[in-house]
């Protein structure tokens, strides 16, 4: 498993991020960031669905909205599965967008995977014509990153949403309670 070939030193790299971080959280409720927000509440609610069919539910439909806010309309299914598997798929996709961009292999697995899954869910189960045309946007950009993006930018761009998704997560429970 060969690690990915650097273009920016590691303390170049951690600068690079670390400053997109801090722009990030300095203009958090700006439209800047909401393109990521928007990504992270349809992963929420993609983790809903694939919980309910993990525990037998049935999905009637998905949606999401412009004001950041989702729902997955579920038949069934086990109800403590479905309550806690929207924050933990969300910081689990920010996780793993992070780590496997260190490793190309599994980077294009993982990507391939998750632009599959959007695709499927969008089609199949999302309602409104925005979120649905949003559906596709998201999985046309992932399926674009490793396979047009330069590798060091695709590497720093998946690290940058994966961190912010993780962040997200955390911000949003906060919100919640």
């Amino acid at each position: 498993m060969a690690k990915t070939n650097r273009i920016l030193s590691p303390n170049t790299e951690l600068t690079l991020i670390s400053s997109l971080l801090i722009f990030t959280f300095l203009f958090w409720d700006s439209k800047i960031v909401f393109p990521i927000k928007l990504f992270v509440v349809l992963i929420h609610e993609i983790s809903h669905v694939i919980a309910a069919i993990i525990s037998g539910g049935e999905v009637k439909f998905l949606t999401f909205n412009l004001n950041l806010s989702g729902q997955t309309i579920v038949k069934n299914g086990n109800a403590v599965l479905l309550a806690a598997s929207g924050y933990l798929g969300s910081l689990i996709v920010g996780s793993l967008l992070y780590l496997t961009s260190f490793y190309p292999r599994f980077k294009k697995w993982f990507l391939n995977i998750l632009v599959l899954i959007i695709l499927i869910v969008t089609i199949n189960l999302i309602q409104g014509g925005v979120q649905i045309f949003l559906g596709l946007l998201v999985s046309a950009f992932f399926f674009i990153i490793p396979r047009y993006f330069p590798e060091f930018l695709a590497n720093i761009v998946l690290r940058f949403i994966g961190l912010v998704s993780c962040f997200y997560v955390l911000a949003d429970i906060k919100e919640d309670l």
